[in-house]
């Protein structure tokens, strides 16, 4: 019996320290079981670049070089949650974007497209800011805390097929505004919740966690489904493009 391909599925490594206080880049076993759960295999995608003892880091051409041969690797990528990202990713991003590579943000990956969105003008090392209105968006463990509304005619309405679900929410900063993404959710107090691509690419990011959700919400399982589709089909021109 043929066994159904698989999509591979980067996933950005997160800065965190264990209980001793030493640096480590890991992912969340959220974010692995998800991808799994929903037919891709993970890989975890990591720097090349001393970023622990230097302020600010600039990629050399071989550092480049070098991310651009693992992101060639990969069918799509995913950006998750976190508390900070670091240059080797944002090049990640751009690699992704100019190869047509599907891409998935979440949280804090979400606020890193948009950074990379605006232009210098517009931005400077990091875009976001606190959150200051009626509703509280940093509330973990709660299965659903605020409402979301969609806009018409997204590709995330699409995904969702409604115009308003739920969502849970752990962030106490929000990116303001957006300049080539199209926003295409916001939250009841107008933080901007979710924001995608304009073009054929599959380019979404969202500033819940559906990783979190997949047991109990459909929606959540919808938006990691069509991603592993969109990294199928990728994966299938990519093949095809290659035995030219």
């Amino acid at each position: 019996m043929k066994q159904k391909k698989k999509p591979l599925i980067g996933i950005l490594g997160r800065y965190e320290k264990d209980d001793e206080k030493n640096p480590i880049f890991c992912t969340w076993e959220e974010i692995r079981i998800a991808v799994v759960q929903k037919g891709g295999i993970p890989i975890l995608l990591l720097p090349n670049q001393e970023i622990f003892t230097v302020e600010k880091s600039t990629l050399s051409v071989l550092e480049k070089k070098e991310l651009g041969q693992l992101v060639h690797l990969c069918d799509g990528i995913l950006f998750p949650g976190g508390s900070k990202w670091y240059e080797f990713e944002e090049w990640i991003y751009q690699f992704a974007l100019k190869e047509g590579i599907p891409i998935l943000g979440i949280c804090l990956g979400m606020q890193m497209m948009v950074k990379m969105d605006l232009s210098p003008k517009q931005v400077t090392k990091d875009p976001t800011v606190l959150n200051h209105s009626f509703l509280n968006h940093h509330q973990k463990a709660i299965p659903y805390v605020h409402d979301v509304f969609i806009h018409k005619g997204t590709l995330l309405e699409k995904i969702a097929s409604s115009s308003k679900i739920k969502v849970n929410s752990r962030h106490r900063y929000h990116v303001p505004k957006v300049s080539h993404l199209q926003i295409s959710a916001i939250a009841p107090d107008g933080i901007i919740e979710a924001v995608e691509g304009n073009g054929p690419s599959f380019i979404l990011g969202v500033q819940w966690h559906p990783e979190s959700m997949l047991s109990y919400d459909v929606v959540s399982s919808k938006i990691f489904e069509r991603f592993m589709k969109e990294a199928l089909s990728f994966s299938s021109k990519k093949k095809i493009k290659n035995n030219d």
